[in-house]
């Protein structure tokens, strides 16, 4: 199945959000671990933002107008610039890992 972001463009994204008052974006890793004894999940979340405006680019994608950082850098921005596109880690793997290292 195809994202989103196949169908719609950097502006199209922009022209939905017009008007809407909460601009927030959740961006959510899960990773789930099943066997034949057990099954756990690991999730973690961080919150962003949709920016007011953001770079036109050739390819559809919603990278030019989100940010997860406090300096309000996209993640098209940070890409550019080498520096981390969130101000937080969400360690979802670093949890799994020590939780499966453990448990073995």
């Amino acid at each position: 199945m195809p994202y989103i972001d196949s169908w719609l463009s950097t502006s199209d994204f922009l022209k939905l959000m017009s008007g809407i008052e909460d601009q927030r974006v959740i961006l959510t890793e899960v990773i789930v671990y099943v066997d034949e004894h057990q099954s756990k999940v690991f999730k973690g979340s961080i919150e962003g933002v949709i920016l007011k405006e953001g770079e036109e680019t050739d390819y559809k994608s919603v990278d030019p107008i989100v940010s997860f950082r406090s300096d309000k850098k996209s993640l098209t921005q940070a890409r550019l610039e080498k520096i981390p596109t969130r101000d937080q880690d969400l360690s979802v793997w670093e949890e799994f890992s020590k939780w499966f290292t453990t448990s073995q």
